[in-house]
């Protein structure tokens, strides 16, 4: 019922919302053909458009202002040279003497695709061996180079680029016996080195997964493309061929939002916060934990007779923060990532759990080149719409598993991550694993000896920190795995009389003894409450009371 709602709606939109134009020049980028009956109406959808099929030499003369056609054209491309397009796609195109080009992986003829594994368990499917692309070449078809391994080119390393563009073109082509001409980026991504990288290894075009039509004029290393997924429905691959599918999106997606209930808001007052901290909101916003979660988390505990609830089961958000200069909470995520610039100059930096991303864009303003990484699909998907700059990329990875090779970072920074992990070490190993010799570590975390009694004093447990650490805690998991290790704290600067009782109170009594609803308005008599509008520059991050700071800064050496 569902996919006979969706075929309505594309056939729907198909007529009535608006393509690409009158004469449009469209790649399809295919990838899974698991069904070649399947595959055979798709071909006939196109077929219907009486558009011509022709090939990417033909197009890339097109773009340069010559055509042998008028009006649109279609052209075909599959990537990872996977054996079902090999068996499916290969003698449907060859039966109707349409052109296509097929992307293969230098490197992984013959064996199974890893990277389209969504977890261990999953089986990889296989790849087209040396005869089969010997076959599509003797058939007729373009065989274009896929990289060597697969690996992402955004962000890579000059000798990684070299291995993954011109060797592979080079071995390839020895494969073959003919020129290889076209790249095709994995995953889409692509920079400004790994386009140099394409110019330099002698390809004369490369395909990205920008769903757009080939503008006239434009730059033939960065082809954009329609990706359709493995089980389209026909109309919706006439609706991708068209353009028309992105108008359905467009539209669905404002559908959704406006179906999307409203966040219910907080019930009985204001919960009190942990001291130089801002309110929570009432919108809890999205969630994202920045790394793998622990096999278990803390349930939430019954409130104490007083404490303030809410209408919803999350009672402490551990959100990602989007961008808001007047949230505490982001000025204080924020600070972090000023302190560690200083560090990030011209340097290679890794940033685990980025979150949103606004960090890792920080420092890829003073960086040599930038790769955030966070489990959070959601997270990600905000980084990449929002901050985007030639030296910075964002990448879906778990913190104790870095998809990484040994020693590519000169700097990684790990904030709010390590307390959501049951085991410290393991992600403390795989940051010194992927930082060179002599490379920094800066890893921040909530300080136990301090939020442990904030939490105790409002009658909660933290519903995602699993494993809080004292200052001790750290600075001795730490010496395990890096050879300088000095500790730091963090907190919101108050008036001279805040700083002071801060420094003596060694015990942090004014969380065990003072009640929570009433600690604001005891600060607030005695004149040492913190400024009720956060400023960044309010936030310090400096050596010494560690105990009584909120937040635990590391500055490691490996």
């Amino acid at each position: 019922m569902r996919r006979w709602l969706k075929s309505a709606a594309l056939t729907t939109a198909d007529r009535v919302l608006p393509g690409f134009g009158r004469a449009p020049v469209v790649i399809l980028a295919f990838h899974a053909v698991p069904d070649r009956v399947l595959f055979s109406a798709q071909l006939d959808a196109l077929a219907a458009l009486r558009w011509p099929v022709v090939s990417l030499d033909e197009v890339l003369a097109w773009q340069a202002g010559g055509a042998a056609w008028r009006g649109p054209a279609l052209a075909l491309t599959f990537d990872d040279g996977r054996c079902d397009q090999v068996a499916h796609a290969a003698p449907e195109l060859r039966r109707r003497g349409w052109p296509a080009t097929f992307f293969v992986v230098a490197g992984c003829l013959g064996q199974h695709a890893d990277w389209s594994k969504e977890s261990a368990d999953e089986p990889a499917f296989p790849l087209a061996d040396a005869t089969a692309v010997r076959q599509l070449d003797a058939l007729g078809f373009a065989v274009g180079c896929h990289t060597r391994t697969h690996r992402s080119l955004r962000g890579a390393e000059p000798t990684t680029l070299a291995a993954e563009v011109a060797g592979a073109r080079f071995e390839l082509g020895a494969l073959l016996g003919l020129e290889v001409r076209w790249l095709c980026y994995p995953y889409g991504h692509y920079d400004a080195a790994a386009v140099a990288a394409a110019r330099t290894a002698g390809f004369v075009a490369a395909c990205t997964t920008v769903p757009a039509t080939v503008p006239r004029g434009g730059d033939p290393f960065c082809l954009p493309r329609m990706t359709v997924p493995p089980y389209a429905l026909p109309v919706e691959v006439r609706a991708y061929a068209r353009g028309t599918v992105l108008g359905y999106r467009r539209l669905r997606n404002l559908l959704r939002a406006l179906r999307r209930p409203r966040p219910t808001p907080v019930l009985g007052g204001t919960q009190s916060a942990p001291e130089g901290a801002q309110p929570r909101r009432d919108s809890p916003g999205p969630v994202s934990l920045g790394a793998e979660v622990g096999e278990r988390a803390m349930s939430v505990e019954p409130a104490k007779p007083g404490a303030v609830m809410t209408s919803r089961v999350r009672l402490v958000d551990e959100e990602w923060v989007r961008p808001d200069p007047q949230s505490g909470l982001f000025l204080a995520h924020l600070r972090r990532y000023v302190f560690a610039a200083r560090y990030a100059a011209g340097a290679r930096v890794l940033d685990v759990g980025c979150g949103p991303g606004y960090g890792a864009a920080r420092l890829a303003a003073v960086a040599r080149c930038c790769l955030g990484v966070d489990a959070d699909p959601a997270a990600l998907a905000y980084a990449r719409a929002h901050y985007r700059r030639p030296n910075l990329g964002f990448a879906q990875m778990r913190a104790q598993r870095l998809a990484l090779p040994d020693g590519v970072a000169d700097l990684a920074t790990c904030f709010e991550v390590v307390e959501h992990l049951l085991d410290e070490h393991a992600l403390l190993a795989e940051l010194a694993r992927v930082l060179r010799p002599g490379g920094w570590l800066l890893l921040s975390t909530p300080n136990r000896l301090v939020d442990e009694p904030h939490m105790r004093s409002i009658g909660l447990r933290h519903p995602y920190h699993v494993n809080l650490l004292t200052p001790a805690g750290l600075r001795a998991a730490l010496r395990r795995h890096f050879r300088q290790v000095r500790l730091y704290g963090q907190w919101r600067r108050g008036s001279a009389l805040h700083a002071a009782l801060k420094a003596l109170d060694l015990w942090n009594l004014r969380l065990r003894l003072v009640p929570a609803r009433r600690r604001a308005a005891v600060l607030q008599a005695i004149g040492s409450a913190p400024p009720p509008r956060p400023a960044l520059g309010e936030t310090v991050i400096a050596p010494g009371l560690l105990r009584q700071s909120p937040t635990l800064v590391a500055v490691c050496r490996r």
